[in-house]
């Protein structure tokens, strides 16, 4: 019954037995089987993620390759499974969810890239799935708290302090909650400082960049910032070919610094975020809102567990 209580989370267990049979039953290489734990009504013992972007894209993010690396490494310390999937299309993002809710094969999934209005909240609620979201408050999701204000009052205050009046944005589609924030944020900052802000939405590749970047200097700005490491270096070609000298005739900022730019020269300035904490603190709550239904905005009211920060580089 010990046993039987410990590894299914049950309450009743002292902290010092549980973990006595949790070591126990590591060094027997023992593991439940996840159809007699349904069949117990014990949870499935894993929680979901499904990507839904072209397999390329996702292997060459390095923020998603941090975040599943970190709520990999902590689910399995706690004895639970990460089950990844991606998904190209919005049909088999939703076949992945029924399968999993027929199955029963997670106890909650992360949601990402969340829309300002996302159809995948209701289809979660009917399927039964508890769920919880990167996305910030304002969603229909649970979310893990981000702070967009934060960030780009640090971005902004600093282009300003350089002396940049007319400064530019090349985002990602406005479909993602994040990046509507992100400019909204970015305007509302520039407003109190009276500077002329210029935002392009729909970025999706370098090359969708370049084009936006073009523009984006025709209209005399003197100082861009990208939605990510990405956007930021087909920004830094067009300024090239533009014989735009960096940062003497422009200033280049990137929102999202990844594991690519300690390799970038010239090295930029940006935004880093904590994503291992942030995906430590992702399987946290996914494996409370198994345990317990959470309420939207419940998690948004604490601190941004990645602590966006500006790292001044050679780009400003």
């Amino acid at each position: 019954m010990t046993v039987s209580l410990t590894m299914n989370d049950r309450p009743g267990i002292s902290a010092q037995t549980r973990h006595r049979v949790r070591e126990a039953a590591a060094a027997l290489g023992w593991e439940p089987d996840s159809t007699a734990r349904r069949l117990a009504g014990a949870g499935a013992g894993a929680v979901g993620l499904v990507i839904r972007r072209p397999a390329h894209h996702v292997s060459a993010d390095t923020f998603y390759m941090q975040l599943i690396a970190a709520m990999g490494s902590h689910l399995t310390s706690n004895g639970l499974a990460l089950t990844l999937n991606v998904a190209e299309s919005v049909a088999i993002e939703e076949e992945i969810y029924a399968s999993f809710a027929r199955r029963r094969s997670v106890d909650a999934v992360l949601v990402t890239d969340v829309a300002a209005d996302d159809p995948r909240a209701s289809l979660l609620e009917e399927l039964g799935l508890p769920s919880v979201a990167l996305g910030g408050p304002g969603t229909q999701f649970p979310t893990l708290a981000a702070d967009v204000s934060g960030a780009a009052e640090q971005i902004v205050d600093h282009l300003a302090d350089r002396g940049h009046r007319c400064i530019g944005r090349v985002a990602a589609t406005p479909d993602f909650y994040y990046s509507r924030a992100r400019s909204e944020a970015f305007a509302a900052c520039a407003a109190t400082l009276d500077l002329t802000v210029h935002v392009l939405e729909g970025a999706r590749t370098m090359a969708d960049s370049e084009v936006m970047t073009e523009a984006l200097l025709e209209r005399g700005v003197t100082a861009l910032v990208y939605d990510s490491d990405p956007l930021m270096l087909g920004g830094l070609a067009a300024a090239r070919r533009s014989g735009r000298a960096i940062p003497a005739d422009l200033a280049v900022v990137s929102w999202d610094g990844s594991g690519l730019t300690p390799y970038l020269a010239p090295s930029p300035t940006l935004i880093r975020r904590d994503v291992a904490a942030l995906g430590i603190g992702a399987a946290e709550a996914l494996m409370d809102a198994a345990r317990t239904p959470l309420y939207p905005g419940f998690l948004a009211e604490g601190r941004d567990l990645s602590v966006p920060t500006l790292h001044l580089g050679d780009t400003t």
